[in-house]
């Protein structure tokens, strides 16, 4: 459960008189991406078989449209 904790051992602390603060501290993951010209490179890639099956660039706000996109995207 990624919601729990442990405080190890306490035998050696002082009475415990009630409130105390817990913070929740992520530990920091490392992502790497393609670089912006490989990514455009794709982009435009996937716009023109996009573009060579349906004559037509995708509508904006189409979800059709941009399903068919990200599919093209795939298969590159």
């Amino acid at each position: 459960d990624p919601y729990t904790f442990t405080i190890g051992d306490t035998r050696n602390f002082g009475v415990y008189k009630g409130s105390g603060t817990v913070t929740e501290v992520k530990k920091a993951e490392t992502v790497h991406f393609m670089s912006m010209s490989a990514n455009l490179h794709l982009s435009f890639q996937g716009l023109s078989l996009f573009q060579n099956q349906y004559n037509a660039l995708p509508q904006p706000w189409n979800d059709v449209y941009h399903i068919h996109l990200f599919f093209y995207l795939f298969l590159i």
